[in-house]
């Protein structure tokens, strides 16, 4: 497989992390070879200020809905790695704004948490 990552493509995309991120995603999602049609995902970690102003590690995972071919960075959910999931009760976790029930899908959340690599599959 022929690799289609270009440098000075990718230099439009070097403002942050997660821009790369999306340039990566939009390669993988133009090969119908490695995605279906809407599928795939890709996720980044990225250490940035709160509201606070303190340093906080955040998970941006491709969200549903965003084809990989073109998506935004807008595509991608911020989930905090401070608070990873299953660390509360279920009835502790908000319902109204995150469907966690959805989320807390066995194997691929939790290995997005544990992976230790900045960019995941």
């Amino acid at each position: 497989m022929k690799s289609l990552w270009s440098d000075t493509g990718a230099g439009e995309f070097a403002d942050s992390a997660l821009q790369l991120r999306v340039y990566s995603s939009r390669l993988l999602g133009q090969n119908p070879d490695l995605v279906l049609h809407g599928g795939g995902n890709t996720s980044v970690k990225i250490t940035e200020k709160n509201l606070f102003g303190d340093e906080e590690e955040i998970l941006y995972v491709k969200g549903s809905g965003w084809d990989l071919g073109d998506i935004e960075a807008a595509g991608f959910a911020p989930v905090r790695l401070s608070a990873p999931i299953g660390s509360q009760p279920m009835e502790m976790l908000p319902t109204r704004s995150v469907p966690w029930k959805k989320l807390l899908q066995p194997g691929i959340t939790l290995f997005l948490f544990m992976w230790p690599h900045r960019y995941q599959p």
